[in-house]
């Protein structure tokens, strides 16, 4: 069949003669060729994936001056420094305070003074915060998987 150059109103009349000669145009419900939408079957976030690094106490909730105790002694205690960073300062009775940047260099510090070594410390599971979240002391890290 050769391809011809139809204007619209001839195509409109050759649709209308079709109609009045008893023919039927069929509408199609669906494309032929239809991507899946993945968004919106997406998941919040699946299981499994990663959440944002912890860059700064502010993503927690945590204010510059508050005070976090650890689980490992009662001799030492956390301030926090800079809600914008994860800058913090150790305080162990008997010893001048330290300032790190981050909980898993504070953990490092405490569990050297301490005679408690582990191969990989994370930071965030030793200190606990002051605030209690449905009557249990919170960590860090339980803060974390909660807002985050």
């Amino acid at each position: 069949m050769e391809s011809e150059n139809i204007s619209r109103e001839t195509l409109q009349e050759k649709v209308q003669s079709f109609l009045s000669n008893g023919g039927e145009i069929k509408k199609q419900n669906k494309p032929a060729r239809k991507r899946p939408k993945k968004a919106a079957t997406a998941k919040k976030r699946p299981a499994g994936k990663r959440r944002p690094i912890l860059t700064s106490w502010a993503m927690i909730g945590v204010k510059q001056g508050t005070k976090l105790t650890c689980k490992l002694s009662e001799k030492v205690e956390l301030i926090v420094c800079s809600d914008v960073t994860m800058e913090s300062e150790v305080h162990i009775k008997g010893r001048k305070p330290r300032r790190f940047l981050g909980v898993m260099a504070s953990e490092l510090y405490v569990r050297e003074y301490l005679k408690k070594p582990v191969k990989s410390p994370q930071g965030w599971d030793v200190f606990i915060l002051p605030q209690k979240y449905k009557g249990k002391s919170e960590s860090v890290h339980d803060r974390y998987t909660r807002v985050v």
